[in-house]
């Protein structure tokens, strides 16, 4: 196997995208052949090697992405750790759910009553139908 990279100057100096792209060379990998080993998309991994990481934005998968690449290869990432701890944050279009579920308890619950309602209703008739009263 070859030396696990663990120097962070080497890792600095030549960035992070170098470095991953220097050891996966050195243990003659190609980008396909690590796609189909780590299961991760080609292009994912080519962008990790040729641009500029930035890594407080990248997304939990692609974090991990990075992460499985990166021990795959051997290439430390301590220097990275405290840029990869990071959350980006996140939007969402979505509404909170505390006034939904009062709305459609009240629709849920009305219909409920309807249809006790009529049930007592139509048992009342047939009690009476059938009685003659």
């Amino acid at each position: 196997m070859t030396e696990r990279i663990e120097s962070s100057e080497s890792i600095e100096s030549s960035g992070l995208s170098e470095a991953l792209k220097k050891a996966r060379l050195q243990k003659k990998l190609s980008l396909v052949q690590v796609s189909e080993t780590l299961k991760v998309a080609e292009r994912h991994l080519a962008a990790f090697e040729n641009e500029p990481l930035n890594l407080t934005v990248l997304t939990p998968f692609q974090r991990g992405y990075l992460r499985n690449y990166a021990e795959l290869l051997e290439v430390s990432l301590q220097p990275y750790e405290a840029d990869l701890q990071g959350q980006p944050e996140l939007e969402s279009s979505l509404k909170t759910i505390g006034q939904q579920p009062s709305q459609l308890m009240k629709l849920t619950n009305t219909k409920i009553l309807l249809s006790l309602l009529i049930g007592v209703i139509a048992v009342l008739i047939i009690y009476s139908l059938l009685s003659g009263i």
